[in-house]
């Protein structure tokens, strides 16, 4: 009889302890930002959107820029699956980029906004950028290459 009453003790101890942990097995859990695209944006008004991995023709699908000169305060926000914009706040998560041609071009996080950048260009020619949310040692999300031409 007591090892009857202690087995159901334990069964009944074991599924409080597992009903109560904050583990959801019904609810899908996202390690990771979703991002499907991306929009830059200077003063508000969007310059380029990429969404699951075209150019909208409606924008911009190339970055011009005039050589030994800097586009200042391009803010970046990345399109969900339904093409909704945002921005992550998870300290995880970075943005990062990887430029074709370094010795053209450079890019400068802002101090205040982990989103935005400066981006320099050194000297005429032509490149390429590639923008992404970076979550600790991967990327989460790779733009596709962003053609960058550089003028006089």
């Amino acid at each position: 009889m007591k090892t009857i009453l202690n087995i159901i003790m334990i069964t009944v101890l074991a599924f409080a302890i597992i009903s109560c942990s904050e583990d959801d097995p019904v609810s899908t859990q996202h390690d990771h930002a979703e991002a499907e695209g991306l929009v830059l944006k200077t003063d508000g008004n969007t310059i380029m959107k990429i969404f699951e991995g075209e150019f909208d023709s409606a924008y911009f699908d190339t970055l011009s820029i005039k050589a030994n000169s800097t586009m200042q305060n391009i803010e970046i926000f990345f399109l969900d699956h339904d093409g909704d914009e945002f921005q992550t706040d998870d300290e995880d998560k970075a943005l990062g980029w990887i430029i074709g041609d370094e010795t053209m071009l450079t890019l400068t996080l802002s101090e205040s906004n982990k989103w935005m950048v400066d981006v320099e260009a050194l000297k005429e020619g032509n490149t390429d950028l590639e923008l992404r949310i970076l979550h600790n040692d991967h990327p989460d999300f790779k733009s596709p290459k962003i053609p960058v031409v550089i003028t006089k």
